[in-house]
């Protein structure tokens, strides 16, 4: 329902709709319904620069 509230460990319970799931699950659906519309989907990665590293 997109409502935020607040998890108790690792279980988030909406008070609005009383959807339970394990946090990590609400989580990563939020994720991944904020991503495509925002600069996450298609945000920088930082490489390390291995030849420093090798060197």
């Amino acid at each position: 329902c997109k409502e935020l509230s607040i998890r108790v460990k690792h279980r988030f319970v909406c008070k609005i709709c009383g959807s339970q799931r394990h946090s990590d699950l609400n989580a990563s659906l939020t994720i991944s319904r904020i991503a495509p519309s925002s600069d996450a989907a298609t945000g920088a990665v930082n490489h390390p620069n291995m030849e420093a590293a090798l060197a």
